[in-house]
């Protein structure tokens, strides 16, 4: 194990970084089954769903560059000047925020058209 403080800071904001993946992916899969009910209801979303949705989307660019600015940090300061730290968390939130991406975004599309039903 490495007792370099760089890497223990590393490890536990890439952990962090992984806790809001999993959250943003919950999120935003849940919010696609809610408009699906509701198109599927004739009901109109609430607003306040729609902002939370549009906010959501809109974390995924912020949350996308902070794990791409992870894995160049991993790359410039902690795998050249100290050795070998696993980054297979911040890989994961790479692949995962765009998924999530797409889920959001159909999932503002279905609760802009329940909101044609009032």
């Amino acid at each position: 194990m490495n007792d370099h403080p760089k890497v223990d800071k590393f490890k536990k904001y890439q952990g962090l970084l992984f806790k809001i993946t999993v959250s943003i992916f919950v999120i935003s899969s849940a919010l696609l089954i809610l408009g699906y009910a509701l198109v599927k209801a004739v009901t109109p979303a609430p607003s306040v769903i729609m902002y939370l949705a549009t906010a959501v989307l809109y974390y995924h660019f912020a949350h996308f560059v902070l794990s791409i600015s992870f894995v160049a940090y991993y790359v410039s300061q902690i795998k050249n000047k100290i050795g070998h730290v696993k980054i297979l968390k911040s890989v994961v939130s790479i692949i995962f925020t765009p998924i999530s991406f797409v889920i959001v975004y159909i999932a503002i599309l279905l609760l802009a058209f329940s909101s044609c039903a009032g």
